[in-house]
């Protein structure tokens, strides 16, 4: 209660002393203010009868709400003051009411007594505001009037709305621009700043959602002038918007679009010619940057305003196409810091206005040769800030040049930026910064939207854009063609279901589409042909006359293209004209015919180009135009007044095509002065202003739907469009500049250009980047090393980090920086001054100087001088990085850039006398640094690494060979560490480049050191080798095969350090490689060179032998690595038996006699040690090697050696097949004897006496060995084998046989008498009789042939006497009649029959 008591007191002791002060004013007293004097005097006496009634209020009752005494009631006093137009009184009045409303005292809140049309706060702002009377005012009194205005608009308690608000704003525009006050001026800017921020502010701040009308936005009728604060603006170029039919959700929004509208009408004021920078100039200026506040600002809430919406489009826009195009840099460069807001902001709302501008105006302006700089830069300037925003330049692409029938815009923007890239310093480096924040956006628009849709499908709008750019890019291909060739163009067009094939078609084509050239498509309508006049007629058919003035419809028919320059074309166009009109006209009543209109839309035509042509100096007056369409209309005149008024309108307005289809004249502004460019300029300028005024104007009327783009995809084809253009800028910057901020500028393009190229797998436009790129790095050029500057090197830093950061992109072009990194390696050693190291020999400096484009050693301190720098920390540091960061790139990428390695590393080691092995060197560190990858990724690396080994491993410098297969040692002994499970082949893979060395290089010191190696690898990790195996024998047997003394001793200490060490502890993973094993051993044991070695490698063999008897159950159930289904009772015999009989038969063929013969007898032990274990099957196959060794007879060779094996290995292998078929005759008699009998009968038909005396021993051996077990089966085969023997061997007199072969078969008749005679025989013995008879016979008949025996004798027969058959003669009878007479005492066996059969052949012989 004292509390509220206190502040009253103050209240009124605050109002008494502020008209105190009114009155203590000495100039109060003279009479003009004497009303004033009044009302200061009732005030106070109020004011004291207050105060006393306030004391004589009783404790009792209720204290009062208020605080302190409203100071509504006494706002009369301070009215007056301000009106008073005394300065002091003013000063003091404004004061006081400042105070007064900042301390909530007055609030204005109540109906104005004087006017309850409206509030108090209306008259109190009013008279705040009426003490300013222009340039004159006191300054005093405008520093108040700005506080006063500041202090009611943001005081909480006062609410100043519409015409009162827009009236305080006039006050502060008027005060800056009038006053003389720097200080005045900069407080009115100030406050006028703080008011439309606290307008747009409060409407930000707004909960209202409710939409009020105009009517109802507040209680009390409020006098709404809206036009009050452009009420001089004389040049409106709009229709004005009825506020009344706008709906405001509240009267903060009204405010908002009435403050907005008045600046955009400020802002359109025409500049007079010679404008006053105190007034005109200023005005302009301060309403373009309020503009600009507000749009900066405003953001958030404006695009759910529809007011304010229409505001944009209807005055702010309108507003930039005439001071867009202000040869005053200042309004310009503001007009154009809007336009940048209205892009990043407002352009859903706006797309036909953006278009506008971009092509009319900024375009334009970049593309006029007489265009100013300034106006170039700041053009240039706010499309870089268009471009630091990613969703407005993504947005540009997708809605214009997306668009089938808006312009691209953003290629435009792209290719002029191009080509100002490529002018002077400042436009280059300003050019330069655009293009590089175009590709910056398409970066940040990737990198910001990849992680949001990358676990999503892609849109399909997407390629429902892209489809439409292909369909744009065709249409825009055709229109080409039709301004060059029109038929042609049509054609393109409708081969592509562009244009129907009808000629309605084609004519509503022409009618839609604005961007034909329409001086082509007039002479096109106008031409003769009827074709053309078909179309022609269509095209003017399709449009409607009705109910329109002939002028107006004259406007609309030409409106859509440039009437030709000849005659009789203008002529047919015109009568077509004539002849419509009237037809859509019937009623009008006016022309008698259309050859009334045709005349007279002629006339027009002429008086529109005498009136309006500058080549026409006497223009027309309106009566000679009367006078020249007398007698038209059938003989008689048109009414003169409708003639007047056609002249009076073309006159005032010319005929022309509709705004944006006429083209600015260029002009050549190179060889004007600076006075002519300007007027030029000037004249553009105008030009340009024209065209987008009428073209914005027409655009607010219209919504055009605006997409706002969201897919990471769209930055690909926006790439495909602007990577050409940009490449340029950045080549030519980089090539013909040495500025630093251009270079850096161009290769940060470079650096995004790929990025981006990178990221879509653009394989054309990223490598068209980076070997560009790489070329001016000059590591590439042969004789351009010694030219290289500070420029270059960076350019060698930027791929570097281009490597080391899009590694995972690059594919094919790691080629390109790999080249360059090679190079380097040559430029660091001229840098570091290598030919002058005593490290480095003769051969050395002298290949680095050749490589550095032929440089002589007086040249070298320089070169070394500029190259230094590639030795920097820098370029060494980001060279590493890329090889050690090789780990982290993902699997395709690895193999892309492993692959570029291995062929960059190829053409330094096919250098001509001098190969290098750097990137032999990191393929080597790239190995280990890759160790970890995983099998799958390590394979397909090694495809490529491996390959590359065999080539370098088989090089004819032995250096090189040397240094790769170390390396593979190394890498081999890594790979070996880590071991490998059973089933995986890559170690087989890993080693394989051993082999392939092996078998290519004839080098004895590269082939022992791969020995070498091998035998370190297997000595060191044989218990982690296991696919490997089949790569170490494969060595070894080429090994073992070689003359170096050595490389075998080597090889074979190993491989018997295998087989007796390795074998016995891990059998298992030597399994899939035991074939491999034996046929080493095979090897070693064929080399001749080396005869001990050759028997230790049969005892190894036969030490196999123990190892598959062991283990015969794991090779049943090893999982072999070929993958072929053998069963498993052929699975041991095949894996393990058949190659070591094979191999041994092998050695049989291959060696000398006593290595063939220790063969022989090791695999012969080997049947009979463990025979038990062979399979009935498996004794077949093994027969068939071993009768192989019987093969080599039936080849060609010399007879010395033919006779030595016959007589060794033959007669050998013979007994001891017998032996083992003895030992093994139950399992072999069933299957084998067929095949012995064979072989035997094949050797007693040899000329060899000592293997036909064999073959006949070894069957003798056989059947007194098993002829007990014989069946009667056998003892027929056996029977039929002697007796084919008998006959094969019979010596018949032939005069082609060679008396040394009839000799032996003699001597084999002979053998196999004793034979026969030592044999026990069964049943069918009989047989043998008429053979041996057969023998007797022939043996009887030689010997009584005395004179072939002579001759035979004299012939040189050796012996003393002549030869003889006796033996043969007397044993062959003999066994015969032993066999008869045993047949016939064989009681059991034999018949009657047959014993009379017996009888009479004893009986024959005995005679």
């Amino acid at each position: 209660m004292d509390m509220n008591d206190d502040l009253k007191k103050v209240s009124v002791m605050f109002l008494r002393s502020a008209i105190d002060r009114i009155l203590a004013e000495r100039d109060i007293k003279r009479k003009e203010h004497l009303q004033l004097r009044k009302a200061c005097e009732q005030a106070l006496e109020q004011l004291q009868l207050e105060c006393d009634g306030e004391d004589n209020i009783s404790t009792n009752i209720l204290p009062s709400n208020s605080h302190f005494i409203q100071a509504d009631q006494y706002f009369l006093p301070f009215d007056l003051a301000c009106r008073s137009k005394n300065a002091k009184i003013v000063i003091i009045a404004l004061d006081c009411l400042q105070k007064l409303i900042a301390y909530g005292h007055l609030t204005g809140s109540g109906v104005d007594i004087a006017n309850p049309e409206r509030l108090l706060i209306d008259r109190i702002v009013e008279a705040i505001c009426s003490p300013f009377s222009g340039p004159n005012t006191d300054e005093g009194v405008q520093l108040q009037i700005l506080k006063a205005i500041l202090a009611a608009i943001l005081a909480p308690t006062c609410e100043v709305h519409e015409g009162t608000l827009l009236l305080a704003v006039r006050t502060c525009f008027n005060i800056y621009l009038a006053s003389r006050s720097p200080i005045n001026q900069s407080t009115a800017k100030a406050s006028l700043t703080q008011v439309i921020n606290t307008v747009f502010g409060n409407l930000l701040k707004s909960e209202s959602n409710y939409i009020l009308s105009v009517e109802n936005i507040t209680p009390h009728p409020r006098v709404l002038n809206v036009g009050a604060l452009a009420t001089d603006s004389t040049d409106m170029l709009y229709d004005d918007v009825s506020v009344a039919h706008l709906a405001f959700r509240n009267v903060r929004e009204k405010d908002a679009f009435l403050l907005f509208r008045a600046l955009c009408r400020l802002s359109t004021k025409s500049l007079p010619e010679r404008p006053d920078p105190n007034h005109e100039l200023r005005s302009k200026e301060l309403s373009l940057e309020m503009l600009l506040l507000i749009v900066q600002n405003c953001s958030t809430f404006s695009h759910n305003s529809q007011p304010f919406v229409l505001a944009l489009r209807h005055y702010l826009c309108v507003s930039l196409s005439r001071n867009g195009v202000s040869p005053v840099v200042s309004i310009f460069e503001k007009s154009l810091a809007i336009f940048v807001q209205l892009v990043n902001n407002f352009k859903m709302h706006l797309k036909i206005q953006i278009e506008v501008f971009f092509k009319e105006i900024i375009f334009s302006i970049l593309e006029s040769s007489s265009s100013s700089f300034e106006h170039k830069w700041i053009v240039i300037n706010s499309i870089a800030k268009i471009c630091e925003d990613p969703q407005s330049l993504v947005d540009i692409y997708v809605n214009y040049d997306c668009d089938l029938t808006s312009a691209n815009i953003f290629e435009r923007i792209v290719n002029c930026l191009s080509k100002i890239a490529q002018r002077e310093r400042s436009m280059r480096i300003l050019g330069l910064r655009c293009l590089v924040e175009c590709l910056q956006c398409m970066v940040d628009w990737f990198d910001d939207v990849y992680g949001e849709q990358i676990n999503h499908p892609e849109s399909p709008t997407v390629h429902q854009y892209e489809q439409l750019k292909q369909k744009k890019e065709t249409i825009e291909h055709g229109i080409y063609l039709f301004s060059r060739k029109p038929k042609h163009g049509l054609k393109f067009l409708q081969e592509r279901q562009l244009i129907g094939s009808e000629i309605e078609d084609i004519a509503r084509f022409f009618h839609k589409e604005d961007r034909l050239d329409k001086t082509v498509l007039g002479d096109f309508l106008g031409d003769g042909d009827d074709f053309n006049k078909q179309i022609m007629y269509a095209y003017i058919d399709q449009l409607d006359f009705s109910n329109r003035d002939f002028v107006a419809a004259l406007r609309q028919f030409l409106d859509g293209f440039r009437l030709p320059g000849e005659a009789q074309k203008i002529d047919r166009l015109m009568e077509k004209f004539a002849s419509r009109y009237c037809e859509c006209n019937p009623h009008l009543g006016l022309f008698a015919s259309a050859d009334t209109a045709y005349v007279l839309a002629y006339s027009i035509i002429m008086l529109t180009t005498d009136l309006h042509s500058p080549q026409v100096r006497s223009k027309m007056t309106k009566d000679q135009y009367i006078a020249m369409n007398r007698g038209i209309n059938d003989q008689s005149d048109l009414p003169r007044q409708y003639l007047s008024d056609i002249y009076d309108e073309i006159a005032g307005n010319e005929i022309k095509m509709k705004p944006g289809l006429t083209k600015i004249p260029k002009q050549n502004a190179l060889t004007a002065n600076e006075r002519q460019r300007k007027l030029l300029q000037n004249f553009e300028l105008a030009a340009m202003a024209q065209t987008a005024r009428a073209l914005m104007e027409a655009a607010s009327h219209y919504e055009a739907a605006f997409t706002t783009a969201s897919h990471y995809e769209h930055v690909r084809p926006m790439f495909k469009i602007a990577w050409t253009p940009c490449l340029a800028a950045f080549s030519i910057g980089l090539q013909t500049s040495e500025d630093i901020e251009i270079i850096a500028r161009c290769l940060e393009g470079f650096r995004l250009g790929i990025r981006i190229a990178c990221v879509f797998r653009l394989a054309l436009e990223r490598n068209a980047y980076l070997q560009a790129l790489a070329r001016f790095t000059l590591l590439t050029a042969k004789n351009s090393m010694a030219e290289m500057k500070s420029k270059n090197i960076e350019s060698i830093k930027l791929l570097m980090t281009i490597g080391s950061e899009d590694g995972n992109c690059l594919d094919e072009s790691w080629i390109d920086i790999l080249k360059c990194i090679s190079q380097l390696e040559l430029a660091q050693l001229i840098g570091t001054g290598v030919s002058n190291s005593p490290e480095f020999n003769d051969s050395s400096a002298q290949y680095v100087l050749k490589s550095a484009a032929n440089v002589d050693e007086r040249m070298l301190s320089s070169l070394q001088e500029c190259l230094g720098e590639t030795t920097s920390q820098n370029v060494v540091v980001a060279v590493d990085r890329i090889f050690q960061g090789s780990s982290k790139l993902d699997g395709d990428a690895v193999v892309h850039f492993v692959r570029a390695l291995c062929e960059v590393s190829k053409e330094e080691l096919s250098a001509a006398g001098n190969p290098r092995m750097y990137m032999l060197q990191k393929i080597v560190e790239i190995s280990f640094y890759n160790m970890d990858r995983i099998r799958l990724q390590w394979s397909r690396i090694w495809n490529i690494l491996g390959e590359h080994f065999n080539k370098a491993g088989c090089n004819a410098n032995e250096t090189v060979a040397h240094f790769a297969v170390d390396a593979l040692r190394q890498l081999s002994m890594k790979f070996l560490e880590r071991g490998e499970l059973h089933n995986f082949r890559f170690q087989k893979d890993f080693l394989k480049p051993f082999e392939i060395i092996m078998n290519k290089n004839r080098s004895l010191k590269c082939r022992e050191l791969v020995v070498e190696c091998i035998s370190h690898m297997v000595n060191s990790h044989w218990n982690k080798i296991i696919s490997g195996w089949k790569n170490v024998f494969s060595v070894f047997t080429m090994a073992a095969g070689g003359t170096d003394e050595n490389i075998v001793e080597s090889a074979f200490i190993t491989t018997n350090f295998i087989i007796t060490q390795v074998f016995a502890k891990e059998f298992v993973n030597v399994l899939d490689s035991f074939q491999d094993a034996i046929k080493c051993l095979s090897e070693f044991a064929c080399n001749s060179n080396y005869p001990d070695i050759s028997m230790e490698a049969i005892r190894l063999i036969r030490f196999c032998a123990t190892y598959v008897s062991l283990n015969q159950q794991l090779i049943v159930d090893h999982q072999w690595e070929d993958g072929a289904t053998i069963n498993d009772t052929q699975r041991v015999f095949l894996r393990g038996w058949f190659p070591i009989i094979f191999e041994l038969s092998c050695i049989i063929g291959r060696c000398k006699l006593d290595v063939r013969t220790r063969s022989l007898t090791v695999m012969f032990e080997i049947m009979k040690t463990y025979g038990n274990e062979f399979k009935e099957e498996w004794w077949k196959d093994i027969f068939l090697v071993v009768f192989r060794i019987f093969d080599v007879m039936k080849l060609t060779e010399e007879q010395n050696e033919k006779l030595e094996w016959m007589r060794t290995t033959c007669n050998h292998a013979l007994y001891a097949i017998v032996d083992v078929f003895t030992q093994y005759y139950a399992e072999l008699s069933a299957v084998l004897l067929s095949n012995i009998y064979e072989q035997l009968f094949w050797c007693a038909q040899q000329e060899n006496e000592q293997l036909a005396r064999s073959a006949i021993n070894c069957l003798e051996s056989l059947i007194l060995l098993n002829g007990s077990k014989f069946s009667s089966a056998m003892w027929v085969e056996t029977i039929t084998l002697i007796v084919n023997m008998f006959n094969s061997t019979l010596p018949h007199s032939n005069c082609d046989a060679l008396f040394s072969s009839l000799l032996v078969r003699c001597v084999v008749q002979l053998e196999l008498v004793d034979a026969v005679n030592n044999i026990i025989f069964g049943p069918g013995s009989s047989q043998l009789v008429t053979c041996l008879l057969d023998s007797h016979s022939l043996a009887q008949k030689f010997n009584g042939n005395n004179a072939q025996r002579t001759l035979l004798w004299k012939a040189g027969f050796k012996g003393r006497s002549k030869p003889n058959l006796l033996r043969q003669e007397t044993h062959s009878v003999r066994t015969a009649l032993c066999i008869l007479y045993q047949i016939y005492f064989d009681i059991q066996r034999t018949s009657l029959e047959q014993k009379n059969d017996v009888k009479k052949r004893l009986l024959w012989l005995g005679n």
